[in-house]
């Protein structure tokens, strides 16, 4: 096992290496697949034995075990797609398992083996079952039957009433077959006949060895029993001496006193029982040898043709692991070039993406920087212009209001002349005031205008005075600061309405 991991651990390092995935976390996964897989197989085994239910059971091998006298289904996991585990093949005779096939077994309640040995009923076995050193009770068996789709019929937990005394010896015969007589079967009388060709000695002996080889046969078929005392003197009163010959039969020598030894030799005295009895036990001890010797050599040949066929089955398992091994080693060739030229295909093509797609973002930040540098000119081009504009309606503006700081210096000191010489002067009306002419520049005609004017004449206004402040006008009702000549409002006749600031 530790050999089996050492090498799938090299494979998984070897394929790690080639196919950049991580090593330590493929063995890891493999002993957790391993685990789960050990798990499974658990659960498949039985606790215990379990008598037959007259079905197969699916997913294990179909052969007949004999567990413990019970003759079950083998429980063991079949090779591949054979029907038969690896034990059970090679116990096999031509494909056929030592003890047959379940589906033997299924709707056949008279099935036994073939050396005749019925199954035994499951109450015999399940009083030996012990779990926690506690005999297994029936609704334990029902449970772990359940377990695997199994119905026990209820004839499995009957106990057998046994019977008291000796067992009978001989068996009753079959319906097929008469019934035998008990004790040693008659001796046939030989048929006398009037030719030449046997004497009386050699057809006595052929008779002998006819009803010895009947008596060898008829051994063959049914096991020698103890005779009991009114057997053999059955046997005794049945036992007829040996036939002698007729008159008729004529010797070849024609002598009378060979007649008289033959007659002597036929006229044999009676074997004592104690004779019978040796005979008996040395035929049947040369019968048991002449058996054991078929049997050996049966067995032997047995084994001869067992081992000659596991041999063709190893050598012919080898070739196929060797084809199947070539086979995969081929695919997994096949497979790995495939893989790479896939890869590689995939890299031209994930290269030739990368380029099209760096081209079209490089065309584009192109368009964008070209657009960008456009718009960055044309808004440079306004900002300049607009800037020129600003600094000539700044000049311009300036200059304007250079020329209204030098009128308004001007009327200031117009005004501070005429005020001196108002103080000089006696004070004038208030008619004669709002008479007094003043003349101011057109552009502090309106507050908040952009003062870009064009016109440079001069507004003719006069003075007044309101709400205790002194403005100007002009003659179209337009109201100035008399010291900044700003336009401040507009004069309706009676009051000045100021604009908003």
């Amino acid at each position: 096992m530790n050999h089996q991991m050492k090498s799938v651990e090299e494979i998984v390092k070897s394929l790690s290496e080639r196919y950049g995935f991580d090593y330590s976390e493929a063995v890891t996964h493999i002993s957790e697949v391993s685990k789960l897989l050990k798990e499974e197989e658990e659960k498949k085994k039985l606790k215990f034995k379990l008598p037959f239910c007259n079905q197969e059971i699916t997913g294990f091998c179909s052969a007949i075990r004999p567990n413990g006298g019970l003759y079950t289904q083998c429980m063991t996991v079949p090779i591949g797609s054979d029907k038969y585990c690896k034990t059970c093949l090679k116990n096999a005779v031509e494909g056929v398992p030592q003890h047959g096939d379940i589906s033997d077994r299924i709707n056949n309640p008279k099935w036994e083996t073939e050396k005749g040995k019925k199954p035994l009923r499951y109450s015999k076995i399940m009083k030996n079952i012990k779990i926690d050193d506690e005999v297994v009770s029936q609704v334990e068996v029902e449970k772990e039957a359940a377990r695997f789709g199994l119905t026990i019929p209820e004839t499995e937990f009957e106990v057998e009433k046994s019977r008291k005394g000796r067992p009978p010896k001989a068996t009753s015969p079959k319906k097929d077959e008469p019934a035998k007589k008990r004790g040693r079967p008659k001796k046939e009388k030989p048929i006398a006949n009037n030719t030449n060709e046997e004497s009386g000695e050699d057809l006595i002996a052929k008779l002998v060895a006819e009803a010895k080889l009947k008596n060898d046969e008829e051994s063959s078929e049914e096991e020698p029993q103890e005779e009991t005392p009114e057997e053999t003197q059955e046997e005794t009163q049945e036992e007829t001496p040996m036939i002698v010959p007729p008159n008729s039969i004529t010797s070849t020598s024609g002598s009378e006193t060979e007649k008289d030894e033959k007659k002597k030799k036929k006229h044999k005295p009676r074997k004592t029982q104690e004779e019978k009895d040796a005979e008996k036990a040395a035929a049947k001890a040369k019968k048991d040898e002449e058996k054991a010797a078929a049997k050996a050599k049966k067995d032997e040949e047995k084994a001869a043709a067992k081992a000659k066929k596991d041999e063709e089955k190893a050598a012919a398992k080898a070739k196929k692991d060797e084809e199947k091994a070539a086979a995969k080693a081929k695919k997994d060739e096949e497979k790995a070039a495939a893989k790479a030229k896939k890869d590689e295909e995939k890299a031209a093509a994930k290269a030739k993406k990368d380029e099209e797609k760096a081209a079209a973002k490089a065309k584009k930040d192109e368009e964008k920087a070209a657009a960008k540098a456009k718009k960055d000119e044309e808004k440079a081009a306004a900002k300049a212009k607009k800037d020129e504009e600003k600094a000539a309606a700044k000049a311009k503006k300036d200059e304007e209001k250079a020329a209204a700081k030098e009128a308004a210096k001007a009327a200031k000191l117009a005004e501070t002349e005429a005020a001196k010489a108002e103080k000089n002067s006696p004070e004038p009306n208030v008619d004669e005031l709002a008479q007094e002419k003043y003349v101011v520049s057109p552009a502090s005609e309106h507050k908040g205008s952009d003062n870009e004017s064009e016109d440079e004449d001069e507004t003719e206004v006069e003075s007044f005075e309101y709400n205790g402040k002194r403005y100007l006008r002009d003659g179209e009702g337009t109201v100035y600061d008399s010291e900044t000549h700003d336009a401040v409002g507009t004069w309706d006749g009676d009051n000045v309405e100021f604009y908003k600031e």
